[in-house]
């Protein structure tokens, strides 16, 4: 025992490597593990975003009852590209991150300059791109998209070890106070007559801000990354097949420009009228999968994993349930909220709705192999369907319009939902195999 603790005392980073791979005792592992289950966590993550999305929908509308159409829109496409910019810096860093702690083969001190790494990269960016922006497009509110783009992707770094320590009920707080943070802030200013879309980034900086000091103070202080470490190591190393399929899953988006591209821009206003209607239930299983990640990776096969998965399944069968559904209502629905101009919208939501029935099934199963370890092989499978669905609008789109783009889209799903069923197969395979 004594030369254990000369050894650790020794090398500080080893000592915070064996207190996330092996915690000794089992008041050790309740302190630094989840004590909710997955399908508490993924309940907790999922009711949160939800919120979040709808705080986020209901500042934007008030900016635009105080703003005009163009102001509004400067500053909301300001977020966007500051959305997009978090996800190339990232290039799936975060996840990567966090299936490495949770095995607990990224040891504090490499994370932590790991972290510093991305943050010192990101913020040089920020600056580069802000002032490039206030010297050559000052009449607009681009410029505002780096400052943006740096507090969130701070906020999102900071969840790391809460989601690898599988406490997503955490980081469910860290994104409520995000969204309450920048709704209370812009309500105050626009009391103060500040106009509602210029001050649309002020809100959201603080929100995240606040967001980042609220996860850092809940994560737990043997898992707290240090922010003065040194940047002395790439913080992308073995994060490239995340990455890959993070930019395949953004990829996915450009179907609707594609779609106008090929069937004109009728076709995409009706198929972009209902794309982004199954959503929820994508949010039910992508909470699953995040609350998911971290204990299949420090379980180290989906035989010990589905102990820890079976009870939160519920999440997923209801999510199956709802886009049946909306398969079953999507002429009802469409008459209700779009009216008889839609009607072509019909097809195109029940083939959505279907292909989401598949979706809910990959997308976990996508996670479940990520965190196994076989990465390249979700990255290859994702880079691969992307090409063929965004080629299949373009073959499909012309004739069938937004039919065609559905049935892309539903093409698409099942043959992710196969070839990830073929891989987690051989997964539980060798996991069996290893068991005996």
């Amino acid at each position: 025992m004594q030369v254990r603790e000369r050894e650790e005392s020794a090398d500080p980073d080893r000592a915070s490597r064996l207190a996330v791979a092996r915690p000794r005792g089992r008041r050790r592992k309740q302190k630094i593990w989840a004590t909710t289950s997955v399908g508490r966590q993924a309940t907790s993550l999922a009711a949160a975003t939800g919120v979040a999305q709808g705080l986020l929908a209901l500042l934007y509308i008030l900016a635009a009852r105080g703003s005009g159409p163009e102001a509004l829109g400067s500053a909301v496409s300001a977020v966007a590209l500051a959305t997009a910019g978090v996800g190339f810096i990232d290039f799936g860093t975060n996840s990567h991150w966090v299936r490495e702690i949770a095995r607990g083969t990224l040891s504090l001190g490499e994370f932590s300059s790991r972290l510093t790494g991305k943050i010192v990269a990101a913020t040089g960016l920020a600056a580069v791109w802000t002032t490039l922006m206030l010297l050559f497009d000052r009449n607009s509110l681009s410029w505002t998209a780096g400052p943006i783009m740096l507090c969130l992707l701070i906020n999102q770094s900071l969840q790391v070890s809460l989601r690898a320590a599988a406490r997503g009920e955490l980081v469910a707080i860290a994104i409520l106070s995000d969204r309450m943070v920048a709704l209370s802030l812009f309500a105050v200013l626009t009391v103060a007559h500040f106009n509602g879309a210029a001050v649309i980034w002020v809100c959201l900086c603080c929100g995240s801000v606040t967001a980042s000091v609220v996860g850092f103070r809940l994560t737990k202080r043997t898992l707290r990354p240090n922010l003065r470490a040194a940047a002395r190591i790439n913080p992308w190393r073995g994060a490239s097949f995340y990455g890959l399929a993070t930019l395949a899953n953004t990829s996915q988006a450009l179907d609707l420009p594609v779609l106008s591209l090929a069937g004109g821009a009728t076709a995409a206003g009706i198929y972009g009228a209902v794309n982004r209607w199954t959503q929820p239930m994508s949010l039910l299983a992508n909470a699953f999968s995040t609350a998911a990640a971290p204990l299949i990776s420090r379980a180290g096969n989906i035989v010990d994993a589905w102990k820890h998965l079976r009870k939160a399944m519920w999440m997923l069968a209801a999510a199956i349930v709802l886009s049946g559904g909306i398969a079953v209502a999507s002429p009802l629905i469409i008459e209700l909220l779009l009216g008889a101009s839609y009607e072509d919208s019909i097809a195109a939501l029940r083939l959505l709705a279907v292909a989401t029935i598949f979706s809910i099934v990959a997308q976990p199963l996508s996670v479940v192999l990520q965190s196994l370890g076989r990465d390249r092989f979700v990255a290859g499978v994702l880079a691969g369907a992307v090409l063929i669905q965004l080629a299949l609008v373009m073959a499909l789109g012309s004739q069938l319009r937004a039919t065609g783009a559905a049935i892309s889209y539903l093409v698409v799903e099942v043959l992710q939902f196969i070839a990830m069923g073929i891989g987690a197969y051989v997964e539980y395979r060798r996991g069996r195999v290893d068991g005996v």
